[in-house]
């Protein structure tokens, strides 16, 4: 804890708990000590005075080593930022807008302009504790950033990893990480780096490996995870059976599919009399010996000789890939999502598919159910195209706010439309205490701006929640604010 630091904790505390300790203060602040009132208070404001300015006068940078070998830093081709961008970027620094200085460095980027050399500490700190910005970043800091990254132990989270040694020899927190990074680049060879390892490790280890292996799931990873079937934990081997039914090729997948689609088929209804219905049903019939009912007549609690409740069967529904389905009942995605909308318990069965369809991105499926009635799962809004997405996202907002929001952010920074900014401010005022400030802070890019006219002008029922608000508005209209002023230096 620095010496600030220090002085901050006296005054929370108050001098009649804590009295100031000057180990940790500066040789120059102490050697002034002699100067200060005696009173408590007056003391602690005046030490703080001097501390601040001490902080804002800066440090002897420390010398190199006389037998430095370090390489020059190479030359940068790129401009820098001009004086007003930079005046920007140190105020978002010190405020510590998150949301807003990835804004910044997405611009920037895009006009591949060069950060200040004066800020380069700053940012390189700023990234240290926001690793999320590392990709930002690194072309933002040049080749004088990279440079000065390789100096300081602090600031090398933004030079390339080794992540094979990470692996071998980092903390459990890095070998999972650098495992995860390893199974995006080369899926294949996690499965040899486990094999390795497989038997030093703990259950809970394995178990985590395991859930880590279910990015880019295919036949290669089969034999490895069907060895796993033997562990001596029970659920690494749940784990690993998971995983291979999650695999439409594999041979347990295959078998789980020939078990499922048996216990399904599609009937036309049929009136009193003769009269045909067009309307179809999903029938299930566990066994041979089993009367066939409809699916919506199935009680959850069913249990058949087969040994598995209805409840199971629509567990492993969740595992098929739902291409399958329609070839199964000859039926096209429209008329099977119109199929399983017939009655309200038939959801149950539709439930089970659309966790498959969102597990094995199925864009044509989302699409269709999205359209539908039944589509209301704000998750399937993020497999189509961003530039799909904003209909379908008014739609379910009122639903599922925070899912929706999720699918609407952007890599690219584009600005919401008027219509969806307006439609999340009228959700918002419905809850004025969790649709807060903090909850803002990361839409701040992709409002539309001119919700500025508008924001103060929502009718509330009691002063309690209009003044919240409006505190809430302020900050919006502040950081909109901000955000326009990226937007005309970089």
């Amino acid at each position: 804890m620095s010496f600030l630091d220090n002085l901050i904790k006296t005054a929370l505390l108050g001098t009649d708990k804590q009295s100031v300790e000057f180990n940790d203060a500066p040789e120059s602040i102490q050697a002034l000590t002699h100067a200060l009132p005696a009173e408590p208070e007056a003391k602690l404001l005046q030490l703080a005075a001097m501390t601040i300015n001490y902080e804002k006068a800066g440090k002897k940078a420390n010398s190199l080593p006389a037998d430095f070998q370090g390489d020059e830093c190479a030359p940068e081709n790129l401009p820098l930022i001009g004086e007003r961008a930079q005046s920007v970027l140190e105020n978002l620094l010190y405020e510590k807008r998150i949301a807003l200085i990835l804004f910044y460095l997405y611009r920037a980027n895009q006009k591949q302009q060069l950060i200040s050399p004066r800020l380069l500490p700053e940012m390189l700190s700023f990234g240290k504790n926001n690793l999320e910005s590392k990709d930002l970043i690194l072309p933002f800091v040049g080749n004088r950033g990279r440079w000065l990254a390789a100096q300081n132990p602090a600031w090398q989270y933004l030079l390339p990893h080794n992540l094979e040694e990470d692996w071998l020899h980092g903390t459990m927190d890095e070998r999972k990480k650098a495992l995860k990074r390893l199974r995006n680049a080369q899926p294949s060879k996690v499965i040899a780096l486990l094999e390795v390892i497989w038997t030093e490790e703990s259950a809970s280890q394995r178990l985590d490996y395991l859930t880590i292996m279910e990015k880019n799931l295919s036949t290669n990873d089969e034999e490895f995870l069907k060895s796993k079937l033997t562990d001596r934990s029970g659920k690494v081997k749940a784990e690993a059976m998971r995983l291979l039914k999650s695999i439409p090729q594999s041979e347990m997948s295959q078998q789980v599919w020939e078990n499922v689609s048996a216990c399904f088929s599609i009937k036309t209804k049929k009136k009193t009399g003769d009269s045909i219905n067009t309307n179809l049903e999903i029938i299930f019939k566990a066994t041979e010996s089993e009367e066939e009912k409809p699916e919506d007549e199935v009680e959850n609690a069913e249990q058949t000789e087969k040994g598995n409740t209805y409840v199971e069967m629509l567990e492993l529904v969740k595992t098929i890939l739902p291409t399958r389905w329609e070839k199964h009942f000859g039926l096209t995605v429209s008329e099977l999502v119109a199929v399983m909308g017939n009655s309200k318990k038939i959801k149950r069965f539709l439930g089970a598919v659309i966790e498959a369809v969102i597990y094995y991105q199925q864009e044509k499926w989302a699409r269709i159910l999205l359209d539908s009635e039944q589509g209301n799962d704000a998750r399937l809004i993020a497999m189509l195209p961003y530039s799909e997405r904003e209909k379908y996202a008014i739609k379910l907002l009122k639903e599922d706010a925070d899912e929706v929001i999720e699918t609407m952010l952007n890599e690219d920074y584009q600005e919401w439309s008027l219509l969806f900014t307006q439609k999340l401010m009228e959700v918002a005022i419905t809850d004025v205490y969790a649709f807060n400030k903090d909850f803002f802070k990361k839409l701040i890019p992709f409002l539309h701006f001119e919700i500025n006219k508008e924001i103060l002008n929502y009718s509330f029922q009691d002063d309690y929640r209009k003044g919240y608000w409006k505190g809430t508005a302020t900050e919006i209209s502040y950081l909109l604010g901000l955000r326009e002023e990226i937007k005309q230096v970089v």
